[in-house]
């Protein structure tokens, strides 16, 4: 074996680290391994048997332990487990559902070391006030607000404690900017996004932020909250009660003054002591490159600059260009002499201005400049971003433009961030650098037009692949979001269309990953405008009816839908009018009239082809085919779902095709086929893990391990199940998680582990309960309601089958009623009470007859007096649930 290469038993796998190719049991596999995979690997093989918690691997492969990260190492996982072949590959990589991953091979020989990663800079000084905010975090005595001027280094002193409580507990750091936060929708935004929430089934803003609260009670990591200034009273409060409810997580603020609508223990962060100041001044005129300077210069620009440490950072980046004494004369000159006046020292901390004003005049006028333009960026930036509003995006000022950045963050008024979406390092402005240059800024309107067109034309394209299903483009646009809203903001007056523009990126963001809630009212302000081209207005129209829909706001639907066609007709165009009548046809079908959906659906049909629209003729095909499914047109259904996967891949739009193998793995279920449904539930599993969308994949999984589960398969069932229950956790689905906590007790149930499968069960109920999912309620309590019975707690095991009976009925499911009284007839012979068991069985046939499924006749002839024992009985009425399917997606 060479040194480049892991032998692992079982198997035995081979695997060449340098090409990536895996052998096993001397064939080689399909696909290679990119390095992160192998990265992945050499972690875990080095540590076999331990439980490897995700934060660990995240921080070992991609020094990032964020929680929204954890997606890139879910697709790892799965990718190394498809590699090292099924089941072997789950067998080799064991989950530990919420925890991490356990490595259970041998490897023969040592593996050769990793390539070392870089270390992050050392933070230097603020001991003390390090200690004493560790301290807080550590007792989780409620939030922590760090209060100090502007440049004191509030920011990086949070940051610096939250990443070392999560090296020391291995838990998650959130880290959330409320920068650009005013209002109470914009804190729900912002912190949803950091938390990395999808809220598209969220219908109001108490649900949303509810969404939030659940999520804050789930986490057990650090919360950092950075500039609360920033919030008005109404946000501050709605911050205040979330960090209330997150009891296990540790959280900090910062803020330049104390904000009394936040509840939380202030923590005043003052200057730096002349100790500190010249540790710090020394590390950065050393980090800077610089000559060794005298310490009486550095103590003397230490008093000058008052121990804060953005100007203490610049001060150094300017003795690489300008001598010690000289420096020390300039600032003098600037009027900061007088600030070693304590009174004078006071006041001048009450504005951020002058962590930076002095600074000013020591740039250039082209650095000042791009400061000023880059002034109107409210989130990171690129390096390609800046050279089109410094260098006007002419390839012959490229290298002019970059240039002109090297010496800005040489000056470190422009600091670097982590690699984001795509590994491409974004810069960012400190804040009190940036209000310095937006207050400085004579005529904003030049440079926020400039900003306006670089935004719009880099979203533009993303938004595009984002709606074919791009879960990578949605990433990236997400890191655009508040740029997109203060271009939308800025052109709402001078430039309607462009604002129309914006809003229509602004809602496929908030479509994909909410608040859902806030899309009307961003729709409502963006359309209707006569200077907005006829199909920009229908696209607004018909992108506010789909918020609409959704909302239930069924008036105002007609209405918006309406107004669209009105609009498509006048436009003359069928492409256009092809998209109004497949919303239509949505909003017809959910509100059950089946006749006019199908009708809107064929006319949609009709007027895509002509169109040659080829991805609208894909989705009006798989709606149809949804709709014949429910009506029980089977073979139609099939026929409509054979069209839209044809066209779908002939406009390579991914998500429909991914939808429409849904519909078909249904349309097998309910036939019968299960070999079908698993080939269709598989390749829908294949796209959403190409397309990188954690929460589609996750359902996927979820639906083909229930599948699994259902055909007896329970060693290639546990994977599938425990994947989709890590991903539905970390993407925050709290009830699609608890449908997969009910299919795992199942799978408990059916190896014998009662206690297990009865603490699964209880954990999904309380969830379903608390979030009011009663669809799926009724099914958890009717197989928690079975177990009590097997287990002998038979009063019990009456009161939850009299929660799930009474949540079938609200949620009209006549099925699962009948069931709920079948167990109920269990209940009361344990009881022996035979009347009311006799009554029970009645109202159950009774039910039976107005609601006929095979599934219903079976529980019948199962519990009609047939001497079976408890234990088979149990296990052939659970066979029976779970055909009628314990799916997210179902």
């Amino acid at each position: 074996m060479s040194a480049s290469s892991l032998l692992i038993h079982p198997g035995p796998v081979l695997l060449d680290l340098e090409r990536g190719v895996v052998s096993v049991n001397g064939v080689r596999q399909e696909g290679t391994l990119e390095p992160m995979h192998i990265a992945v690997l050499r972690h875990c093989v080095a540590h076999p048997g331990r439980l490897l918690s995700y934060e660990e691997l995240l921080e070992a492969v991609w020094g990032d332990t964020e929680a929204r990260a954890r997606s890139k190492l879910f697709k790892a996982v799965s990718v190394l487990r498809a590699r090292l072949g099924r089941p072997l590959g789950a067998q080799l990589l064991r989950t530990r559902p919420g925890k991490g991953y356990v490595f259970t091979g041998v490897v023969l020989g040592a593996p050769p070391p990793a390539p070392p990663r870089e270390t992050a800079d050392r933070f230097v000084g603020r001991a003390a006030d390090m200690d004493r905010l560790l301290r807080r975090l550590q007792d989780a005595a409620g939030p922590t607000l760090l209060v100090g001027p502007g440049g004191v280094g509030k920011t990086r002193l949070a940051t610096e404690a939250a990443r070392l409580v999560s090296m020391q507990r291995a838990r998650p750091v959130v880290f959330v900017s409320l920068v650009e936060a005013r209002t109470r929708p914009d804190v729900l935004v912002t912190v949803a996004h950091g938390l990395g929430l999808r809220m598209t089934t969220t219908s109001s803003a108490a649900r949303a932020e509810g969404r939030v609260t659940d999520a804050l009670r789930a986490l057990s990591g650090v919360l950092v909250l950075d500039n609360l200034e920033q919030v008005d009273e109404d946000g501050l409060r709605l911050l205040s009660s979330w960090c209330a409810e997150a009891q296990g997580a540790s959280i900090v603020a910062t803020s330049r003054f104390v904000v009394p609508a936040f509840e939380a223990r202030p923590l005043q962060l003052e200057p730096m002591g002349d100790d500190d100041a010249l540790a710090l001044l020394g590390e950065a005129v050393a980090a800077a490159g610089g000559e060794p300077v005298d310490r009486s210069a550095l103590v003397a620009l230490t008093r000058l600059l008052g121990g804060l440490p953005l100007a203490l950072r610049m001060a150094a980046s300017h003795l690489a260009f300008i001598p010690a004494p000289q420096l020390v004369a300039l600032l003098q000159a600037s009027g900061l002499g007088a600030l070693t006046d304590p009174a004078a020292s006071a006041a001048r901390h009450r504005s951020p201005r002058a962590a930076v004003g002095w600074t000013w005049a020591l740039l250039d006028e082209d650095e000042r400049a791009a400061l000023l333009r880059m002034s109107v960026f409210r989130a990171p930036f690129t390096p390609e971003a800046f050279a089109h509003m410094c260098g006007g995006g002419e390839p012959d000022r490229l290298g002019e433009a970059l240039g002109l950045l090297g010496r800005l963050r040489r000056r470190c008024v422009v600091l670097e961030e982590r690699p984001s979406v795509g590994g491409q390092r974004r810069l960012i402005l400190p804040e009190a650098i940036r209000q310095f240059a937006r207050d400085a800024l004579d005529d904003p309107a030049v440079a926020e037009e400039r900003h306006a067109t670089f935004i719009l034309s880099r979203c533009a394209p993303l938004a595009e692949r984002a709606e074919l299903g791009g879960a990578e483009a949605l990433a990236s646009l997400l890191t655009h979001y508040a740029d997109l809203q203060a271009v939308f903001e800025r052109s709402l007056d001078r430039a309607p269309e462009r604002a129309a523009r914006a809003a229509l990126i602004l809602a496929l963001i908030l479509e994909r990953q909410g608040p859902f809630h806030l899309l009307d009212g961003l729709l409502e302000r963006a359309g209707g405008q006569a200077e907005v081209p006829t199909d920009l207005q229908v696209r607004v129209q018909l992108s506010r009816a789909a918020a609409l829909r959704r909302l239930g706001h069924r008036d105002a639907l007609g209405r918006a839908l309406l107004e669209a066609e009105r609009l498509a007709r006048s436009s003359g165009a069928p492409k256009v009018l092809a998209r109004v009548h497949n919303a239509q046809g949505l909003a017809a079908l959910e509100q059950g009239h089946v006749a006019r959906a199908e009708s809107c659906f064929v006319q949609a049909i009709q007027e895509a082809l002509a169109a040659g629209d080829h991805r609208q003729v894909a989705r009006a095909c798989a709606n149809l085919s949804l709709l014949l499914r429910r009506v029980q047109r089977v073979d139609e259904a099939m026929e409509a779902h054979h069209r839209a996967m044809e066209y779908a891949e002939r406009a390579d739009d991914r998500l429909c095709m991914a939808r429409a193998l849904g519909n078909v793995a249904n349309l097998h279920l309910h036939a019968g086929r299960f070999l079908e449904a698993r080939a269709a539930l598989g390749r829908e599993l294949v796209l959403h893990h190409e397309m990188g969308d954690l929460v589609a994949e996750a359902r996927a999984r979820a639906n083909l391990g229930a599948l699994l589960l259902e055909q007896g398969h329970l060693e290639e069932a546990e994977p599938m199940l425990s994947d989709a229950l890590d991903m539905h956790r970390m993407s925050r689905s709290v009830g699609a998680e608890a449908i997969v906590q009910t299919n795992l007790a199942l799978l408990e149930l059916e190896r014998g582990h009662h206690a297990s499968a009865q603490a699964r069960l209880l954990d999904a109920l309380e969830t379903q309960e608390r979030i009011g999912d009663h669809k799926h309620a009724a099914l958890t309590g009717m197989i928690l309601s079975l177990l009590l019975l097997e287990l002998g707690a038979t009063r019990e095991a009456l009161r939850c089958c009299a929660l799930a009976r009474a949540r079938a009925d609200e949620v009209g499911d006549g099925g699962v009623g009948v069931f709920a009284r079948l167990v109920e007839v269990l209940g009361r012979r344990a009881q022996g009470a035979p009347g009311e068991a006799e009554a029970a069985l009645q109202d159950a046939r009774a039910r039976a007859g107005a609601t006929p499924d095979e599934e219903i006749a079976q529980g019948l002839a199962l519990l009609a007096g047939q001497p079976l024992d408890v234990s088979a009985r149990t296990t052939a009425v659970l066979r029976v649930l779970a055909r009628r399917g314990c799916r997210p997606g179902s």
